[in-house]
Protein backbone atom coordinates (compact mmCIF):
# COMPACT_ATOMS: atom_id res chain seq x y z
CA UNK A 1 0.00 0.00 0.00
CA UNK A 2 1.15 3.32 -0.97
CA UNK A 3 0.34 6.53 0.65
CA UNK A 4 0.75 9.93 1.12
CA UNK A 5 0.99 11.78 4.05
CA UNK A 6 0.47 15.70 3.97
CA UNK A 7 2.13 18.75 5.45
CA UNK A 8 -0.34 21.41 7.78
CA UNK A 9 -0.04 25.61 7.69
CA UNK A 10 -0.69 27.10 10.81
CA UNK A 11 -2.50 30.27 10.02
CA UNK A 12 -2.88 31.32 13.20
CA UNK A 13 -0.46 30.15 16.24
CA UNK A 14 -1.77 31.97 19.39
CA UNK A 15 0.53 30.43 22.46
CA UNK A 16 -1.57 31.41 25.64
CA UNK A 17 -0.18 29.66 28.60
CA UNK A 18 1.86 27.33 29.78
CA UNK A 19 1.38 24.61 31.44
CA UNK A 20 2.00 22.94 34.79
CA UNK A 21 2.84 19.15 32.54
CA UNK A 22 5.76 21.27 30.67
CA UNK A 23 3.29 21.99 27.53
CA UNK A 24 1.85 25.27 26.52
CA UNK A 25 -2.29 25.86 25.73
CA UNK A 26 -2.84 26.74 22.32
CA UNK A 27 -5.18 28.23 19.79
CA UNK A 28 -4.34 27.39 16.16
CA UNK A 29 -6.15 27.19 13.04
CA UNK A 30 -4.39 24.35 11.06
CA UNK A 31 -5.11 23.60 7.12
CA UNK A 32 -4.20 20.22 5.58
CA UNK A 33 -1.86 21.36 2.32
CA UNK A 34 -0.82 19.02 -1.05
CA UNK A 35 2.94 19.46 0.28
CA UNK A 36 3.10 15.58 1.17
CA UNK A 37 5.48 12.25 2.22
CA UNK A 38 5.05 9.45 0.68
CA UNK A 39 4.44 6.13 2.71
CA UNK A 40 4.74 2.38 1.55
CA UNK A 41 3.56 -0.06 3.87
CA UNK A 42 3.01 -3.82 3.82
CA UNK A 43 2.03 -6.27 6.46
CA UNK A 44 5.40 -8.27 7.69
CA UNK A 45 6.49 -10.85 10.36
CA UNK A 46 8.43 -7.91 12.37
CA UNK A 47 8.19 -3.77 12.07
CA UNK A 48 10.76 -2.10 9.97
CA UNK A 49 11.14 1.45 8.96
CA UNK A 50 13.33 2.79 6.60
CA UNK A 51 13.45 6.21 5.27
CA UNK A 52 15.20 8.35 2.35
CA UNK A 53 17.02 11.21 4.65
CA UNK A 54 20.17 9.74 6.28
CA UNK A 55 19.78 12.64 9.58
CA UNK A 56 16.33 10.61 10.74
CA UNK A 57 16.36 7.85 13.06
CA UNK A 58 14.33 4.59 11.50
CA UNK A 59 14.05 3.37 15.71
CA UNK A 60 11.54 4.24 18.37
CA UNK A 61 13.12 7.85 18.19
CA UNK A 62 11.25 8.31 15.26
CA UNK A 63 7.46 8.97 15.41
CA UNK A 64 5.72 6.94 12.57
CA UNK A 65 7.91 3.94 14.10
CA UNK A 66 6.43 4.97 17.78
CA UNK A 67 3.08 4.64 15.66
CA UNK A 68 3.27 1.45 14.85
CA UNK A 69 4.34 0.46 18.22
CA UNK A 70 1.28 2.05 19.54
CA UNK A 71 -0.83 0.33 17.04
CA UNK A 72 -0.08 -3.09 17.68
CA UNK A 73 0.05 -2.43 21.34
CA UNK A 74 -3.61 -1.54 21.27
CA UNK A 75 -4.57 -3.88 18.91
CA UNK A 76 -2.95 -6.88 20.35
CA UNK A 77 -2.26 -8.23 17.09
CA UNK A 78 1.43 -10.32 16.84
CA UNK A 79 2.15 -9.17 13.39
CA UNK A 80 4.74 -6.07 12.12
CA UNK A 81 4.82 -3.95 9.41
CA UNK A 82 7.18 -3.23 6.71
CA UNK A 83 7.49 0.65 5.98
CA UNK A 84 9.38 3.13 3.96
CA UNK A 85 8.52 6.97 3.97
CA UNK A 86 10.34 9.82 1.22
CA UNK A 87 10.52 12.53 2.98
CA UNK A 88 9.28 15.45 0.90
CA UNK A 89 8.38 17.54 3.77
CA UNK A 90 11.26 19.27 5.17
CA UNK A 91 12.35 18.21 9.23
CA UNK A 92 11.92 20.99 11.55
CA UNK A 93 9.91 23.55 9.36
CA UNK A 94 6.82 23.68 11.27
CA UNK A 95 4.93 21.73 8.72
CA UNK A 96 3.88 19.01 10.62
CA UNK A 97 5.89 16.18 8.90
CA UNK A 98 6.59 13.91 11.62
CA UNK A 99 3.21 13.88 13.41
CA UNK A 100 1.39 13.27 9.33
CA UNK A 101 3.58 10.28 9.12
CA UNK A 102 2.59 8.93 12.53
CA UNK A 103 -1.27 9.73 11.85
CA UNK A 104 -0.69 8.23 8.70
CA UNK A 105 1.06 5.25 9.76
CA UNK A 106 -2.10 4.34 12.09
CA UNK A 107 -4.51 4.67 9.61
CA UNK A 108 -2.96 2.45 7.19
CA UNK A 109 -2.54 -0.14 9.71
CA UNK A 110 -6.12 0.29 10.57
CA UNK A 111 -7.23 -0.60 6.92
CA UNK A 112 -4.03 -3.01 6.36
CA UNK A 113 -5.11 -5.12 9.19
CA UNK A 114 -8.78 -4.42 8.85
CA UNK A 115 -9.50 -3.55 12.15
CA UNK A 116 -12.55 -1.26 12.18
CA UNK A 117 -10.68 1.70 14.71
CA UNK A 118 -12.59 4.38 14.35
CA UNK A 119 -11.48 7.82 14.24
CA UNK A 120 -12.21 8.23 17.68
CA UNK A 121 -10.34 5.40 18.84
CA UNK A 122 -7.30 6.28 16.17
CA UNK A 123 -7.42 10.00 17.70
CA UNK A 124 -7.05 8.41 21.36
CA UNK A 125 -3.86 6.30 20.01
CA UNK A 126 -2.66 9.71 18.32
CA UNK A 127 -3.30 12.06 21.09
CA UNK A 128 -0.29 9.58 22.80
CA UNK A 129 2.12 9.98 19.79
CA UNK A 130 2.17 14.24 19.99
CA UNK A 131 -0.19 17.05 20.20
CA UNK A 132 -0.37 17.61 16.34
CA UNK A 133 -0.84 13.63 15.56
CA UNK A 134 -4.91 14.02 15.83
CA UNK A 135 -5.65 16.69 13.21
CA UNK A 136 -4.04 14.23 10.50
CA UNK A 137 -6.64 11.37 11.51
CA UNK A 138 -9.46 13.72 9.99
CA UNK A 139 -7.31 15.88 7.80
CA UNK A 140 -9.39 19.15 7.54
CA UNK A 141 -9.40 22.50 8.75
CA UNK A 142 -9.82 23.37 12.12
CA UNK A 143 -9.45 25.25 15.25
CA UNK A 144 -6.85 23.50 17.32
CA UNK A 145 -6.92 24.36 21.38
CA UNK A 146 -5.09 22.90 24.30
CA UNK A 147 -2.10 21.51 23.66
CA UNK A 148 -3.27 21.14 19.90
CA UNK A 149 -5.50 17.76 20.69
CA UNK A 150 -9.18 19.22 20.43
CA UNK A 151 -10.11 20.00 17.08
CA UNK A 152 -12.99 22.35 15.89
CA UNK A 153 -13.89 21.37 12.37
CA UNK A 154 -13.91 24.52 9.97
CA UNK A 155 -15.17 24.85 6.84
CA UNK A 156 -12.10 24.92 3.52
CA UNK A 157 -10.19 28.16 3.33
CA UNK A 158 -11.22 30.48 0.97
CA UNK A 159 -9.43 29.64 -2.72
CA UNK A 160 -6.40 31.33 -3.00
CA UNK A 161 -2.37 30.58 -3.81
CA UNK A 162 -0.04 29.83 -1.30
CA UNK A 163 3.65 30.46 -1.67
CA UNK A 164 6.22 28.45 0.82
CA UNK A 165 9.68 29.36 1.47
CA UNK A 166 11.49 26.21 2.25
CA UNK A 167 15.21 27.85 3.90
CA UNK A 168 18.10 25.61 4.61
CA UNK A 169 18.33 25.80 7.99
CA UNK A 170 15.20 24.05 10.54
CA UNK A 171 14.54 24.91 13.97
CA UNK A 172 13.81 22.85 17.40
CA UNK A 173 10.74 23.61 18.80
CA UNK A 174 12.02 22.60 22.13
CA UNK A 175 14.57 25.83 21.70
CA UNK A 176 11.70 28.20 20.40
CA UNK A 177 9.31 27.51 23.24
CA UNK A 178 12.16 27.85 25.84
CA UNK A 179 12.89 31.25 24.82
CA UNK A 180 9.12 32.43 24.32
CA UNK A 181 8.21 34.69 27.07
CA UNK A 182 4.60 35.25 27.62
CA UNK A 183 4.91 38.29 29.06
CA UNK A 184 6.68 40.46 25.98
CA UNK A 185 4.00 43.06 25.05
CA UNK A 186 5.49 42.32 21.38
CA UNK A 187 4.73 38.88 21.27
CA UNK A 188 2.29 38.55 17.78
CA UNK A 189 -0.97 37.69 18.65
CA UNK A 190 -3.59 36.45 15.93
CA UNK A 191 -7.12 37.26 15.82
CA UNK A 192 -8.92 33.65 15.83
CA UNK A 193 -12.22 34.66 16.57
CA UNK A 194 -11.80 37.10 13.11
CA UNK A 195 -10.07 34.32 10.81
CA UNK A 196 -12.53 32.19 11.70
CA UNK A 197 -14.99 34.41 10.50
CA UNK A 198 -13.22 34.97 7.81
CA UNK A 199 -13.08 31.58 6.66
CA UNK A 200 -16.81 31.23 7.37
CA UNK A 201 -17.75 34.00 5.26
CA UNK A 202 -14.97 33.23 2.33
CA UNK A 203 -13.37 36.36 3.00
CA UNK A 204 -9.63 36.20 2.02
CA UNK A 205 -8.60 39.72 2.73
CA UNK A 206 -9.82 39.99 6.28
CA UNK A 207 -8.48 35.81 6.85
CA UNK A 208 -4.78 37.72 6.13
CA UNK A 209 -5.10 40.11 8.17
CA UNK A 210 -6.29 38.04 11.12
CA UNK A 211 -3.14 35.84 11.24
CA UNK A 212 -0.23 35.77 12.96
CA UNK A 213 2.49 33.18 15.05
CA UNK A 214 2.84 33.88 18.43
CA UNK A 215 6.34 32.04 17.92
CA UNK A 216 7.81 34.21 14.80
CA UNK A 217 9.00 36.47 18.22
CA UNK A 218 11.74 34.20 19.56
CA UNK A 219 11.84 32.25 16.30
CA UNK A 220 13.30 35.29 13.91
CA UNK A 221 15.99 36.39 17.27
CA UNK A 222 17.68 33.41 16.31
CA UNK A 223 17.46 33.48 12.73
CA UNK A 224 16.47 36.94 11.22
CA UNK A 225 15.99 35.29 7.63
CA UNK A 226 11.92 34.76 8.76
CA UNK A 227 11.43 38.66 8.79
CA UNK A 228 13.48 38.84 5.98
CA UNK A 229 11.16 35.84 3.97
CA UNK A 230 8.05 37.39 5.02
CA UNK A 231 9.14 40.97 3.76
CA UNK A 232 10.00 39.01 0.50
CA UNK A 233 6.70 37.61 0.12
CA UNK A 234 4.78 40.66 0.78
CA UNK A 235 7.02 42.48 -1.56
CA UNK A 236 6.00 39.82 -4.51
CA UNK A 237 2.42 40.70 -3.73
CA UNK A 238 1.13 38.50 -0.98
CA UNK A 239 -2.44 39.70 1.04
CA UNK A 240 -0.49 38.44 4.47
CA UNK A 241 2.68 35.91 5.37
CA UNK A 242 3.14 34.53 8.82
CA UNK A 243 5.48 31.80 9.85
CA UNK A 244 3.88 28.21 10.45
CA UNK A 245 4.61 26.03 13.63
CA UNK A 246 7.50 26.76 15.06
CA UNK A 247 9.39 27.67 11.64
CA UNK A 248 11.48 27.62 10.01
CA UNK A 249 8.87 27.59 6.81
CA UNK A 250 7.57 31.41 5.82
CA UNK A 251 4.16 31.33 3.75
CA UNK A 252 2.13 34.00 2.14
CA UNK A 253 -0.98 34.17 0.77
CA UNK A 254 -2.05 35.31 -2.77
CA UNK A 255 -4.59 36.02 -5.11
CA UNK A 256 -5.95 32.79 -6.68
CA UNK A 257 -5.28 33.90 -10.03
CA UNK A 258 -1.83 35.18 -8.92
CA UNK A 259 1.60 34.09 -10.70
CA UNK A 260 4.04 35.57 -7.79
CA UNK A 261 8.09 35.53 -8.26
CA UNK A 262 9.62 34.50 -5.25
CA UNK A 263 13.13 33.44 -4.81
CA UNK A 264 15.06 33.57 -1.44
CA UNK A 265 19.00 32.67 -1.10
CA UNK A 266 19.18 28.96 -0.20
CA UNK A 267 15.27 28.77 -0.07
CA UNK A 268 13.31 26.08 -1.81
CA UNK A 269 10.24 27.53 -3.09
CA UNK A 270 6.83 25.90 -3.43
CA UNK A 271 3.75 27.42 -4.72
CA UNK A 272 0.02 25.37 -5.10
CA UNK A 273 -3.42 26.39 -5.07
CA UNK A 274 -5.82 25.90 -1.99
CA UNK A 275 -8.72 24.96 -0.84
CA UNK A 276 -6.97 21.29 -1.35
CA UNK A 277 -9.22 19.25 -3.88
Amino acid sequence: MQIKANAKLNLTLDVRSKRTDGYHNIESIFVPIPLCDIIEIYKDKQLILTNNDPRLPNDSRNLAYRAACAFFGHTRISGGARIHITKNIPVGSGLGGGSSDAAHVLKALNNLYKTSLTQEALSKIAVSLGADVPFYINNVAALASGIGEKLMPLPAVPRCKICLILPDFSISTKKVFSMLNLRDKTLIRPDNAQAIQAIREQNLMTLCGAMGNTLETPASAMYPQIPLMKATLMEAGALGTAMTGSGSCVFGIFEPNAIPNVSFPGAKIVYFDMPMI
